[in-house]
This record gives structure tokens, sequence and C-alpha cells, in this order.
């Protein structure tokens, strides 16, 4: 009966942070329900993004402010904290003095001191929680239900655009980055079948970069678990076999103009045109990729002098180099506000001194000791890394909600205050699956 009475009481201890827990994952779900509702562009439904970028944002203060009223002021704050802080507060400084106010301004604001306002409000919770009791046990049922509802919402909103769009309508439905998490998460239990659905849809939605991050996560996972690289090579035996068989009646059954395909099969294309045709690796990218070569060049005559090194501030905001434009036959004149390659995007608004904070923020990630055996733990540094391989060619880095809870939940660690008295299963995170 003691025993029982102090495990009531420790959790009693953290009903606070449980209650925020669940009011981030209920709006982590609520921000991949909204990819269903950006289907609507598709039907030329105007005014969508800025009314998504209000959703979103309001989802974060709502995050903030149950933490305010559940926990108050019990913060864990750690030095990295204290550089984030430095990261977000000078191009607000920056952009002020440039004179950048404009609403891309206020949302620049506001998306980046949320994102370090999350990072500390997760890992503040996850801590006091994972002190108390055991993490996996604890994150079970949330974890069923992201992979569940992201899950469903990207089958979903593939269906809708391929009903609405057609298989040779010449544009394609991206599969949210969100899929990372669900993919991770069933990975992270050894679940290869539920993982090889999640990079099929992947695929069938022609997302290069979610693709990219699904197999590098399936690389790392099969490099550092046995079971996950036997796992994987069943299915390639299997693949082997029956690849020719499905990829003939995929053939007969959606046509020669599936658009995700050949998207993705004519980079392969692209890429090896371009080397043949190519001296260095930036003809390489350009003949590759003309839309992410011409935000390099165009940022180019921005970062010079001191803006090279502290960047641009918030709301920057440049136009593509017209001449680029016409050669490639795009659009004459197009103004956007960051890059596709992330590095790029941060160097413009954040400049070098950003970029190094940024990867030392990454490096303290990936350094962080985590316990392999938690499902939960290695789920989010599995998404972590995959997120870091979208990051590449697309910026979602700071704008996706999941991002700031991969880098807290790795950040916890693996040592406990107090041995969990729960199954063995559930510290291994073999318990019955949900994926």
């Amino acid at each position: 009966m003691s025993d029982q009475a102090a495990q009531s009481s420790d959790l009693l201890s953290i009903r606070g942070e449980l209650k925020v827990l669940k009011v981030a994952v209920f709006f982590m779900i609520v921000f991949a329900a909204l990819n269903l509702v950006a289907l609507l562009r598709l039907l030329g439904v105007p005014g969508l993004p800025p009314l998504l970028l209000l959703l979103y944002r309001a989802m974060d203060a709502l995050i903030v402010i149950s933490f305010l009223k559940y926990c108050g002021s019990r913060v864990k704050v750690r030095g990295i904290d204290l550089l984030l802080l430095i990261f977000a507060t000078y191009p607000f400084l920056i952009g002020i003095a440039r004179g950048n106010l404009s609403i891309t301004f206020a949302n620049d604001t506001v998306i980046f001191f949320m994102f370090i306002a999350k990072i500390v409000i997760f890992r503040t919770i996850l801590s006091r929680i994972h002190a108390v009791t055991d993490l996996d046990a604890v994150f079970t049922k949330p974890a069923r239900k992201l992979v569940l509802w992201c899950g469903l919402f990207a089958v979903i909103a593939l269906a809708v655009a391929s009903v609405l769009l057609g298989t040779s309508s010449g544009r394609y439905y991206q599969a949210p980055a969100e899929l990372t998490f669900a993919a991770a998460l069933v990975l992270a239990q050894g679940k290869i079948f539920a993982y090889l659905v999640f990079l099929a849809i992947a695929l069938a939605a022609g997302k290069r970069m979610v693709m990219l991050g699904l197999i590098v996560i399936a690389a790392v996972a099969a490099l550092a678990h046995p079971k996950v690289r036997k796992g994987f090579i069943r299915f390639l035996v299997v693949g082997v076999v029956f690849l020719p068989v499905a990829f003939i009646a995929s053939s007969s059954f959606l046509g020669s103009d599936l658009v995700s395909v050949n998207k993705i099969l004519g980079t392969f294309r692209q890429i090896e045109r371009a080397m043949e045709q190519s001296d260095n690796l930036l003809e390489i990218l350009m003949y590759t990729d003309p839309g992410r070569y011409v935000e390099y060049v165009s940022l180019l005559p921005h970062l010079v002098d001191w803006s090279l090194w502290f960047g641009n501030g918030y709301g920057f905001r440049y136009d593509l180099d017209s001449d680029f434009l016409f050669e490639f036959g795009m659009a004459d004149h197009l103004e956007v506000t960051n890059a596709h390659f992330t590095p790029l995007a941060i160097t413009a608004k954040f400049g070098l001194f950003g970029l190094m904070i940024w990867i030392i923020l990454i490096a303290q990630v990936l350094s962080t000791r985590i316990n392999r055996k938690s499902f939960a733990e290695y789920a989010c540094r599995l998404a972590f890394i995959s997120m870091l391989a979208q990051s590449l060619f697309a910026y979602s880095f700071f704008i996706n909600m999941f991002v700031p809870f991969y880098i807290a939940m790795s950040m916890v660690g693996s040592r406990r205050t107090k041995a969990s008295k729960l199954p063995e299963t559930l510290v291994t995170g073999q318990q019955r699956g949900y994926g």
C-alpha cells in the first residue's frame, strides 16, 4: 500500500504537466488536420494562407496559456535557452532598424519566440514527468492517437486530392511532414510494415523531402538496431519478388501520368542530366532545381557586410532574380520571404551568427544521451533527424509544431530520479503496438 500511495502522490504532483501534454497532443493532431483545410486551395479558395497562419499562432498561444495555468512558474531552464533567446531577439531589433515592419515582421517575431517558448515548455513538462514515472507509459496513449490521426488525415487528403486533381492534372498533393512523426513512432517499436505503409503514402503523394527524411531514419534505425535491420531485409526479399508485379499492376490501374510518381522519377532524371552538363555543384543545383537555385542567386546581393554576419532581420523580403526567372520560363516577378534551403533562409534573416547558433542547437540535441529502449525518446530523436534531412530543401524546421516537441523529448535524457515500478515491457517500448 505504501508503494501505491507514493506512486499516486508522485502522479498527483505532475497532474498539471499531464494536462499540458494532453493539450499539446490535441493541437498537434489539429495541426495535422489543417492539411485537409489547405486542400481547399486546390479549388481556388482565396485567403487560406493568412487564415491558417492565424490558426497556427492561436494554437501556440493556447499551449503557452495552458502551461501558465496548470504549471505556473515551474520552468526548467538550461544554458542553451539563453543562446536561443539571443537568436530570437536580435533579428527583431534589426528588423525594426531596417524598417521591415509588416505582417511578415509580426509573423516572424511570433514564430521564432513561440518556437523557443515551446521548447522550454515541452522540455519542462517532459522532464518532470520523466523524473516521476515512466515516460513511455504516459506517452503510449497519445502516441496511438498521433499515429492514427496523422496517418488517417494523410490518406484522406491524398484521396481527396486525387479526386479533385486527377492523375494527369500536372499538380500533386504534398504529404504533410507530420507523417514523419507517425512513421518514427512505429519504426522506434520495430513495426516495419506500418513504417512501409507511411513511406508508401509519402511516395504516392510525391513529397520528395518527406520521403528522403523517412528513408534517412530507416537507415539510422537499421544501423542501430539488429532487429530493425533484419525486419527490413525480410521485407526487401519479399519486395524483390512482388515489386515487378505491383509496378505493372499500378501502371495499368493508375496509368502512366501519375504526377506524384513522375515527379520523383523526374528528379532522378534531372540530376542525371545535370551531372552530365555541369562542371560544379552549383551548376548541378541550377539544372536540377532552378526554383531553389534562383533563391540562392537572388539572396546573394542581400548578404554582404553586416547583413552576412547578422542577417536582414524579421520581416525581410526579397525579389527573385527576374533575368533568371525569364531564362527558365518561370514567373517574371515574385517576392518571397524565405528560401527552401533552411541554412540559407536562416542566414538571410539571422546571418552567419544565427546559423552557428542553429548548428549548436542541433549538436546539443544529437549529442544528448537518450534511452533507446524508450520508444518515445527514440522516436523523437528519429523524427528530429528526419526533419533535418527535410530542411535541406524545405523550409519547415521552425514552422512545424512537432519540431519543438522532438527537441524537448530528445533532450530529456535517460536518467531518472526514481526507478520505474511499471512492467519491463513498457520500459523497453515493446508494449502492444499501435501501428
